[in-house]
């Protein structure tokens, strides 16, 4: 799994492939050799919720009815329609510049009355906080459900406060902590691939009393949702729907991922997402959990995915071996940092 994970797709060849690994034995929550279905989808092609619904497709009861490819337009019919756009996507995006600073202005001014939640500052490295390497090691703890959520704590807010307390451990009980947490976005047309934004969000690992901590974590995600959800913080982003093709390829090709910045939005990422009722079978099995991988980046050696199916959540770690050396004790503690926090969520008192 960690080989697959260091291997990137090749989305010319296929946006999506399933690997197939029999007779795993020692699996949790399985009394015999399982079989493993790895699915592996490139982001371009689809975030985490229409990946689970491909998901639910392949292994679902009813595979759903695919409509037949479109046909692909041949080159010089695709470079006459791409030198036809060409002016009205520099005039476009000339007009857009223009209203994006009229806007920044007007969001500049929410802020300072407190009508839109400002930026959030960003973190201090830590030692995860470094590039991973060309490697990758994964693993996966499951959890009951109802472990990892408590009466008002979502799945996701559970999680992050246990990955709080377990990240704080492990780094040596560090007082500023924060995770990029994927978050759901709508999406007007109806086709976007990725409906989703990162926000940071603290995670507060100074709170001893675990119920504020969950409760801090959960204010500054709703906070952030609110932000995102501002139609004044999207005009003032601006959009590159009128940008060129070749110079949005140009402005990725130039950026550094070498540079190491100051701060980071957040330490270690967090992505969750709830794949269904636990209705899927492969080879007449039933299916008994699911995890997933976020992936990592030049400062960002350690990712969380938090993934639910049925009554089962499995918190999936990866990580790259240079920056997290000893990940079976990484997981020992994110472990007992999960039965910690569902005790104190749960506490009577």
């Amino acid at each position: 799994l960690g080989e697959l994970l260091a291997s990137p797709l090749d989305i010319t060849v296929s946006p999506w492939r399933v690997h197939l690994f029999p007779l795993i034995t020692d699996a949790p929550r399985c009394s015999g050799p399982v079989l493993v279905a790895v699915f592996q989808v490139s982001h371009a092609f689809a975030d985490g919720r229409r990946a689970s619904a491909l998901a639910r497709g392949l292994f679902g009861a009813i595979p759903p009815v695919s409509p037949p490819p479109a046909r692909v337009p041949c080159s010089a019919t695709r470079l006459a329609r791409a030198a036809g756009k060409l002016p009205g996507q520099i005039a476009g995006t000339v007009s857009l510049a223009r209203r994006s600073i009229a806007a920044g202005r007007v969001l500049s001014a929410a802020e300072s009355e407190g009508a839109v939640p400002p930026k959030p500052n960003g973190f201090p490295l830590t030692r995860v906080n470094a590039d991973p390497g060309p490697y990758r090691s994964a693993r996966m703890l499951v959890c009951d459900a109802a472990r990892v959520k408590a009466p008002g704590v979502s799945v996701t807010i559970g999680a992050a406060t246990s990955i709080s307390v377990a990240l704080s451990r492990y780094l040596g009980d560090t007082q500023v902590l924060g995770a990029e947490v994927t978050v759901a976005v709508p999406d007007p047309t109806g086709h976007s691939r990725n409906s989703y934004r990162n926000v940071s969000v603290g995670l507060y690992p100074d709170v001893t009393d675990l119920r504020e901590r969950a409760a801090r974590i959960a204010a500054d995600l709703a906070q952030r949702q609110r932000r995102l959800t501002d139609p004044r913080v999207a005009a003032a982003a601006g959009s590159v729907e009128f940008v060129p093709a070749r110079m949005l390829r140009a402005g990725v090709d130039g950026f550094d991922l070498s540079a190491i910045p100051e701060t980071v939005a957040g330490n270690t990422d967090i992505s969750s997402v709830f794949r269904g009722a636990a209705d899927l079978r492969l080879a007449g099995r039933p299916v008994r959990f699911t995890a997933g991988f976020p992936g990592l980046s030049p400062v960002m050696g350690l990712t969380h995915g938090i993934h639910g199916i049925g009554d089962t959540v499995t918190f999936g770690i990866l990580a790259g071996p240079s920056v997290v050396p000893d990940i079976d004790r990484y997981a020992e503690i994110l472990q007992a940092a999960i039965e910690e926090v569902a005790d104190a969520l749960n506490s009577p008192d």
